[in-house]
């Protein structure tokens, strides 16, 4: 699951031919069909594609793969690489500066949503996390993280910031995808709620500083547990600070 895998993706596997009307451009539907079948794992990481394959998949012309392949690349879901491209396989290091940047930018959101919360608010994060308490033991895995993804989201909307939306925004694809992992951990589903419920009980309280070290503790441990299997698998490597502050609140 973690590890660079040397493969070759077919050109048979999952053929779906891509809508030529609608409206959107091509290259925006391209892009999404390539971004779910990475954010699912689909494709996994390590794996190496490239557009004359993804085209006789998709059964599209090669120049809204090519476009879809360059965002995909900016947004550093796929490794530009010589003679094609590969899904991105991050290391121990990688993550743990995402989490950290992460749990930075939600901590400081969750912090500015405090200052402007009612109970309407207070109401539709509990309502998130019931939902999420009554598949716990169902192992609904991509339905967990997309409540999951709502309880944050949520929390992002009320704080008003659009310059941490937008950096959030562009981590967005790498977070998704890790969710699903961070979440199939054992025991964490149940442990993620219970602290969902303890965030929304702060946010009632109205204690903004305590609010924010929580949602930054939180997100912390969803990296932890990730960065910690990741480092097993990797062997003796440098500990970076952003692994050593993950790895210190599980």
């Amino acid at each position: 699951m973690y590890t660079s895998k040397n493969t070759q993706m077919n050109p048979e596997k999952n053929k779906v031919s891509v809508p030529l009307k609608g409206e959107r451009p091509l290259y925006d539907r391209v892009y999404d069909i390539l971004k779910e079948r990475i954010v699912s794992g689909e494709l996994r990481a390590g794996e190496t594609i490239g557009e004359v394959q993804l085209a006789e998949q998709l059964e599209v012309s090669r120049t809204p793969v090519r476009d879809a392949v360059r965002r995909l690349v900016d947004t550093g879901l796929l490794v530009a690489e010589k003679g094609g491209v590969r899904v991105y396989s991050p290391t121990a290091a990688d993550l743990a500066d995402v989490y950290c940047t992460r749990a930075s930018l939600e901590g400081m959101a969750a912090r500015l949503a405090a200052l402007h919360v009612d109970e309407g608010f207070a109401a539709e994060l509990e309502n998130i996390c019931d939902a999420g308490a009554r598949i716990v033991d169902t192992n609904a895995l991509h339905a967990a993280a997309m409540l999951n993804g709502q309880f944050h989201d949520l929390i992002l909307e009320r704080s008003g910031n659009k310059r941490i939306k937008h950096l959030l925004t562009n981590l967005s694809p790498v977070i998704v995808r890790y969710r699903h992992i961070s979440l199939s951990f054992e025991d964490h589903l149940k442990t993620s709620w219970a602290e969902h419920k303890e965030i929304v009980q702060l946010f009632r309280e109205c204690n903004p500083s305590t609010v924010e070290d929580h949602v930054k503790n939180h997100i912390l441990r969803a990296g932890g547990r990730i960065v910690s299997t990741l480092q097993s698998v990797e062997g003796d490597r440098e500990v970076t600070p952003a692994m050593e502050l993950v790895l210190s609140v599980l």
